[in-house]
């Protein structure tokens, strides 16, 4: 079949695979096709195949459906078999009725989820994923061509327990997509992608706040529910950076880009922005690269929340303009009196509606959070702001938040990098924290200086910095031990100060693109938490 049938008339192409007892085969046969696939936008119709990628932000009521079921001529006897998936209703043709003696009916369930747009999704990630994700080559030629700012009845037989009615026809009437109020439930404010409810047929575990990108069916209407996709294909993403594949091979990361170019200009750049201070531009750097890699019942290893501190006032917000080229997700919150005591940061479950209402902390996984303490004035916490400040020292410590379900909260994990910005010591207790020291001359931004191209290795830098399998080598752990039992000797290190070691030279080895520690990167990681402690005597 044409590829434009493929887009316009899926339900034909199900139908045929159905008949013909091939339906398995459908979620394949439309993956197949996934560039041609066209994303969800205002232009498109009902019944139109579509490509959404969002995050998971709500999971609604278990449906049911029928699957398969039996209709027979009332005058011939004739059989046939139709299935309810991927629609909102079966129409009978004329003359046909349900078998009441029909034994193979199957009913099976539909899970359905609210899919919100990539809260925090920067500017730059948009752009370029609109052509979609994975379509470029994994390489980074030097005449890609990207600027950094692109930036029922028996006639109409109803398949599942509730449906959405219509009174007009949308393809007819050229129903735009739009989010109605139920569906503007984004955690962070400014956001004016379509938001959609999802169907999901096969019984994949889907996870709240996953990333997934999704092929499925469009159903418009003009009620309350919003656009609908009935998913025929779903697709975790581990990753949002449109300039990679999908799946990262870890075997030919180091093919990718060159680790040590790309490390000494990023450095380059943060110096500049941290006026010339390189202390304090290596902590940013291996803060940028840091996840959790492993999380044990009351641990996330790996966090590497960073607080810089004796910041002047315009900081923030010109180091958050220079991330947000960078990363695929960030957030600038300044943690003024009037946010914490207005805005909600915890997701809660309103029974009425049965609905999780979001929160600003209901972000996936990779989103970098900046927090702005330089714009903290004198005044009173109310109680959402103790509970907001509450929430944010819980995901800084633990790496998880939790959800309000009224009776009940339940944890849920994070890997939010971290990164707060202060004049003095930060309120909330970070992993790391190094006082802003410039130096007496001045150092000039090469900010200008910085290519397109030059941009997109750095931005591929920091996603696959996150996929390098690390592991320390045997004759290493014992030059680490020794190291450790020698300054618990002379300086009575604590394992605390031990374990803050081991994450610096983690994310040394890894900024350089190695999978294991060497000595000269040991040694540099014992260089960099000297500086730091001698600065905070």
């Amino acid at each position: 079949m044409a590829a434009d049938a493929c887009i316009t008339q899926p339900l034909s192409i199900i139908e045929e695979h159905f008949s013909s007892g091939r339906i398995n085969e459908v979620p394949q046969y439309f993956e197949s096709r996934k560039t041609s696939i066209p994303l969800l936008t205002d232009g498109a119709v009902n019944g139109q195949l579509v490509r959404y990628r969002g995050m998971v932000q709500d999971q609604l009521d278990t449906e049911l459906y029928l699957k398969q079921f039996k209709i027979i001529n009332k005058d011939t006897g004739d059989e046939l078999v139709l299935s309810g998936m991927y629609k909102d209703n079966v129409e009978i043709p004329e003359g046909y009725c349900l078998d009441d003696d029909d034994t193979s009916v199957l009913h099976e369930e539909v899970h359905s989820y609210v899919i919100i747009p990539v809260p925090g999704e920067t500017k730059w990630t948009q752009s370029i994923g609109g052509c979609g994700q994975g379509d470029m080559v994994p390489t980074l030629s030097s005449n890609m061509k990207r600027s950094l700012d692109c930036t029922g009845t028996d006639d109409e037989l109803t398949t599942q327990s509730t449906k959405r009615r219509r009174s007009t026809d949308p393809v007819a009437n050229g129903n735009s997509i739009a989010a109605p109020p139920i569906l503007l439930n984004n955690p962070l404010p400014g956001e004016t992608r379509p938001s959609c409810i999802i169907k999901v047929y096969d019984n994949e575990e889907i996870l709240i706040n996953s990333i997934i990108e999704f092929i499925g069916i469009l159903s418009t209407g003009n009620d309350d529910s919003g656009p609908l996709l009935y998913c025929i294909k779903a697709t975790p993403l581990t990753h949002t950076n449109p300039l990679l594949p999908p799946t990262i091979n870890h075997q030919n990361i180091i093919n990718i880009i060159n680790f040590k170019e790309c490390r000494d200009s990023l450095l380059d750049i943060l110096t500049g922005l941290c006026l010339g201070d390189t202390t304090a531009a290596e902590y940013l750097l291996l803060h940028l690269i840091s996840y959790v890699n492993i999380r044990t019942e009351v641990l996330a290893l790996g966090k590497f929340c960073l607080n810089i501190s004796k910041c002047p006032k315009d900081f923030a917000k010109k180091l958050f303009g220079i991330i947000e080229q960078l990363v695929t997700k960030a957030h600038y919150l300044p943690l003024d009196l009037f946010n914490l005591n207005s805005l909600k940061f915890v997701p809660s479950k309103d029974y009425t509606d049965n609905r999780l209402h979001t929160g600003l902390l209901q972000l996936s996984n990779g989103t970098h959070l900046i927090i702005d303490e330089l714009c903290m004035e004198q005044g009173q916490l109310n109680e959402l702001g103790v509970a907001n400040m509450m929430s944010l020292g819980t995901l800084v410590q633990w790496q998880h938040v939790n959800y309000d379900f009224k009776y009940h909260t339940q944890s849920f994990n994070t890997d939010i990098p971290v990164l707060i910005l202060s004049e003095g010591r930060s309120i909330i207790k970070a992993d790391y924290h190094i006082p802003l020291v410039p130096p007496p001359v001045s150092v000039p931004s090469v900010i200008n200086e910085v290519s397109p191209d030059a941009w997109d290795k750095l931005r591929v830098y920091l996603t696959v910095s996150r996929y390098i399998n690390y592991s320390l080598q045997s004759d290493i752990q014992k030059r680490l031990e020794d190291d450790f039992v020698s300054m618990r000797r002379s300086d009575g290190a604590t394992g605390e100060v031990f374990h803050s070691l081991l994450s610096l030279a983690r994310y040394v080895a890894i900024s350089n693109g190695n999978t294991s520690l060497s000595i000269e990167e040991w040694e540099q990681a014992k260089r960099l938490y000297h500086w730091k402690e001698t600065r905070l005597q």
